[in-house]
C-alpha cells in the first residue's frame, strides 16, 4: 500500500513540476494582422475626338486576379477590404486605351483615390511620312491620312522626338502637336514647335535628331507604371521614325 502510495506521489509531483516548466514557457507570439485599406477609383473616358465623354460605362477593371468591377455611368469602381500592397489596376475596354497606374495601399495611407484617363484610339492611320530639314527655319513634312476627315472635325498630331532611334508611342523625350482638317499634308513647316525647336537648338553642329508624327485623341500623360509619358489614345500604325541632322550652329 505505501508503495503503491509513494508511486502515485511521485508522479503527481513530476506532473506538477511538468506543468510549472510548461507555465514557464514563452507564450508563442502570433502576427497582428495589417489593417485593409480601399481604393476608389474613377475612369476618365475620352472619344474618338478627345472629347471627355459623359457616359464612361463599360470598362472592366481588374485589380487581382479575382477582383474586377465595370464602370457605370459615373465611372467609378470602389474595392474594400484590400490588402496592404502595390496595386496596378487593368482597364479594359474596346477601342479605348487607358493611362497605366499604380497605386501603394500601406499603413501611411490605407485608403486611396485615383482617376485612370482612358481615351478612344484615333481611327485615323497616318501614312507615307516624309520630314526634310532645311534650316533652323524651315522643316517641312508630307504625310496623308488613311481616308479624308470628316467635315467640321480636325486630326490632332503628336510630333514626338528624341535623340535614341527607337523612339515610339511610349519611348520619345519630347512631344508637340498640331492639328489638320486635311488628309493630304504637303509642305507643312514644323520647325516652330517649340519642343522640337528646342530640342534642336541643343544638338551640336550634325547632331541627330529622331522624330515621328502619330494621330491621337488625348495626347501624352505620365505613367507611373512606366515613370515616364506616353501616348494615350493614339493610332495602333506606327508611321515610322525620321532622322533629322542638325546643319546649323
Amino acid at each position: 500500500m505505501f508503495k503503491y502510495a509513494l508511486t502515485v506521489l511521485i508522479f503527481v509531483l513530476l506532473g506538477f513540476f511538468s506543468c510549472k516548466k510548461e507555465d514557464n514557457q514563452p507564450a508563442v507570439q502570433t502576427e497582428t494582422e495589417k489593417p485593409k485599406g480601399s481604393l476608389a477609383l474613377t475612369i476618365q473616358s475620352f472619344d474618338s475626338l478627345g472629347t471627355l465623354e459623359s457616359n464612361p460605362s463599360g470598362a472592366i477593371i481588374t485589380i487581382t486576379t479575382n477582383v474586377s468591377c465595370t464602370t457605370g455611368t459615373t465611372g467609378s469602381c470602389n474595392f474594400n477590404n484590400l490588402e496592404q500592397s502595390v496595386y496596378v489596376p487593368i482597364v479594359n475596354k474596346s477601342g479605348y486605351e487607358y493611362l497605366p497606374s499604380s497605386v501603394s495601399i500601406n499603413s501611411s495611407g490605407l485608403n486611396k483615390s485615383i482617376t485612370i484617363p482612358l481615351a478612344k484610339k484615333s481611327t485615323y492611320k497616318l501614312q507615307n511620312l516624309y520630314v526634310v530639314l532645311k534650316n533652323k527655319d524651315s522643316i517641312l513634312t508630307n504625310f496623308n491620312l488613311h481616308r479624308p476627315v470628316i467635315s467640321g472635325q480636325t486630326v490632332n498630331l503628336a510630333v514626338i522626338s528624341g535623340t535614341n532611334s527607337g523612339i515610339n508611342a511610349h519611348n520619345f523625350t519630347k512631344v508637340d502637336y498640331f492639328i489638320t482638317n486635311n488628309h493630304i499634308v504637303t509642305q507643312y513647316n514644323i520647325a516652330s514647335l517649340p519642343e522640337l525647336k528646342s530640342s534642336l537648338a541643343s544638338l551640336p553642329l550634325n547632331g541627330k535628331l529622331y522624330i515621328s508624327i502619330i494621330p491621337v485623341t488625348y495626347g501624352a500623360a505620365f505613367s507611373s507604371v512606366f515613370n515616364s509619358n506616353i501616348l494615350l489614345g493614339e493610332n495602333e500604325l506606327y508611321p515610322g521614325t525620321i532622322q533629322l541632322i542638325k546643319n546649323w550652329n
